[in-house]
């Protein structure tokens, strides 16, 4: 079964009024830099922690526990309750990509632009990643104690399962909010030609959610879309996925 660490566990007891204490009391500065959302990604060969033997290629890693959150082969049900589609820029340094910390947020008007250029004679680019921040189902009878998970879609994953959920929620949200249905992610093994990767697939899943979590989840969505850069995302930098291939040319299908 998946992990839900993100789930608190808590033994305050639930027959007290704590509305005069809350009030009252001291409270902690609310400082977004601080509050830690953990990353969710499949694992490939390149993976650090596959090479540091902490999970096996395919398996879904929670960077925040730095355990597995679901083997390869079984299914992760989750809530998306705020995504955006980003381009990430990266720089060559020493045959290797590495990210310059200049992250644009993908729109009709710059879509169009290109993916792979070059600033002072050093190769760039910057590919299209879906960023979804999401809950587990399981997670919501906590909600209040709980803090969402971030997958970011990207390279083959960002064509097999990205694509998928991007229209799913484009097509429907003018209906209702991302967070009113259910979704469900699995691994998926692929290969070109000696190049073996794992991706994710994403298919929505019968059942809606209880409006009873729609304020908190609504909070969460309206927070995340003002301040989703400021939160300190466990992992960030660590992934490594094959991405496809354009034989030196740009490509702007994802």
């Amino acid at each position: 079964m998946s992990k839900e660490v993100a789930k608190k566990t808590s033994d305050v007891p639930a027959n007290i009024d704590y509305s005069k204490y809350v009030e009252g009391a001291a409270k902690v500065e609310s400082l977004t830099s601080q509050i830690v959302i953990p990353r969710l990604s499949v694992v490939q060969k390149m993976s650090p922690v596959f090479e540091q033997g902490k999970a096996k290629v395919g398996d879904l890693f929670d960077y925040g526990t730095q355990e597995v959150f679901t083997p390869h082969g079984q299914h992760f049900d989750f809530i998306p309750v705020f995504s955006r589609m980003v381009k990430p820029e990266e720089k060559m340094v020493e045959n290797r990509w590495e990210k310059t910390g200049k992250v644009t947020i993908l729109t009709a008007r710059n879509e169009k632009e290109k993916w792979d250029y070059e600033l002072d004679g050093v190769p760039h680019r910057a590919r299209p990643e879906f960023q979804v921040y999401m809950f587990s189902p399981t997670q919501l009878e906590r909600i209040e104690e709980s803090v969402p998970y971030l997958m970011t879609f990207r390279g083959m994953s960002m064509k097999m399962g990205g694509k998928t959920l991007y229209t799913a929620i484009l097509v429907t949200q003018q209906k209702y909010p991302c967070f009113a249905r259910q979704y469900s992610l699995k691994t998926v093994f692929d290969q070109e030609g000696k190049d073996t990767w794992y991706y994710s697939h994403v298919e929505p899943k019968s059942g809606p959610v209880d409006p009873k979590y729609f304020d908190a989840l609504f909070h969460w969505n309206r927070s995340l879309s003002e301040l989703a850069d400021t939160y300190l995302v466990v992992g960030e930098e660590d992934f490594s996925e094959p991405a496809p291939s354009t034989n030196g040319t740009q490509n702007n299908q994802y």
